[in-house]
């Protein structure tokens, strides 16, 4: 059995220095999404983000974001064809 499924919890995850920068970004391109794979300045507000494992922004089309939880209970159960990038400011993570 298959099932598609897609994230739908869509949360303003990002601090303020985040958001200023997204703006300057949309300013300068005029483009209204961006993507953030491979970008380690992010800064999340985790009053936001609260207890979700699994959530979009409304900056991007196409990036999800996830916890480590998430990220480790992917690897746990073996789950092949996902990719994770770290997004974390000061580098990568295990």
């Amino acid at each position: 059995m298959y099932w598609l499924c897609d994230v739908v919890r869509v949360l303003e995850a990002f601090a303020e220095s985040t958001l200023q920068e997204i703006q300057k970004y949309r300013e300068r391109t005029g483009f209204r999404y961006r993507g953030f794979r491979g970008d380690k300045t992010l800064v999340f507000n985790e009053a936001i983000i609260g207890d979700s494992h699994i959530f979009r922004t409304p900056y991007s089309r196409d990036d999800v974001f996830c916890d480590q939880n998430l990220k480790h209970a992917c690897k746990s159960a073996g789950i092949k064809g996902i990719q994770f990038s770290d997004c974390n400011p000061g580098g990568d993570h295990p």
